[in-house]
This record gives structure tokens, C-alpha cells and sequence, in this order.
């Protein structure tokens, strides 16, 4: 789904094959959207493998509904955000949760215009700086997979869970 200001943050192919190749695995990462419905990784490196796996349902999910071959990765930017705040411009804003509406219940509301006299209690994200986002993503998490799982030369995924 597309959050306000934050759409375009959107996981493609071309991201899990850099992740793949920051991490020296072997083969390089390369998810299609013509590959066969729940097809697995073979990807050497088993971090890349099972990253790999966990999104490409997200990205099976967004082509089956006309939204492109590619993932929103909302919760892993949320994450980033924690670590590193200027990947994101924000407004600050009062925000509450609506409890009564019929609609709307359990909706987090901003109040925009200061129209509730409360003070502002949350810096809201309204853009997003993607770019920044997938290069730390690519960086840390392939320089964590690389160290952990370091590439052999000739080395292949073997499909048998625990056997590298």
C-alpha cells in the first residue's frame, strides 16, 4: 500500500541482486517476475537466501494485484529510521487513535492544523529519501552476511534446510 510520502519506497529486483553481490553470494541473487510461483532462492549466502525468500512473496503479492513486481518495505524503513533520521524529512503533528468511529475505528488521526489545542506528541515522515534507504539496506545488511557467511569459491545453495 502507499503511505503518504512514503510510496517510493519500494524493494526491486535489482536490490536483492545488489544485497547478493554485497555479500559475495554465488550464484548472484536474481529474482524475476517470471519465475515460477514461490520459487526459492539459491543463493549461496544463507542470509541473502532467506531475505530473498520473505520478500518475494511481497512481490508476488504486488504483481498478482496490478501493482508492479516489487515490495514496500515500510516496516524495514521505519527501522532504518530509528537508526539513521535524515533519511526521512517530518512534520510535526498531534496524533491519536480514533476509538468510536464506525469506519475509522483504531485509526491512527494527525491533527494537521492544530485544531485539537493539543501539542504536537509525534514527528510524522512525510517524504522519504529511498536512494539513502536501499544503499543502507544493501550495506549493512550484505556486509553482515558476507562477515557471518563468508563466500567460498564454486559454492551453492544446497535446498536442504541447515545444510549450507
Amino acid at each position: 500500500c502507499h503511505l503518504y510520502g512514503l510510496g517510493d519506497v519500494e524493494m526491486t529486483p535489482e536490490h536483492i541482486r545488489l544485497l547478493g553481490e554485497r555479500a559475495g553470494s554465488v550464484p548472484a541473487e536474481l529474482i524475476s517476475s517470471t519465475d515460477a510461483p514461490g520459487a526459492r532462492s539459491t543463493a549461496s549466502n544463507p542470509i541473502v537466501r532467506h531475505f530473498s525468500d520473505a520478500v518475494r512473496f511481497y512481490f508476488e503479492f504486488h504483481r498478482d494485484h496490478d501493482q508492479g513486481f516489487l515490495a514496500h518495505m515500510h516496516d524495514p524503513f521505519a527501522a532504518a529510521v530509528a537508526v539513521q533520521p535524515d533519511i526521512a524529512t517530518y512534520r510535526h503533528a498531534t496524533v491519536d487513535v480514533e476509538l468510536v468511529g464506525t469506519l475509522t475505528r483504531g485509526t491512527t488521526v494527525a491533527d494537521w492544523r492544530g485544531m485539537w489545542g493539543k501539542p504536537p506528541n509525534a514527528a510524522i515522515a512525510t517524504h522519504a529519501d529511498p536512494q539513502a534507504f536501499f544503499d543502507q539496506l544493501v550495506e549493512r545488511v550484505g556486509e553482515l552476511a558476507a562477515t557471518l557467511y563468508p563466500a567460498q569459491h564454486g559454492q551453492q545453495a544446497s535446498g536442504i534446510e541447515g545444510v549450507e
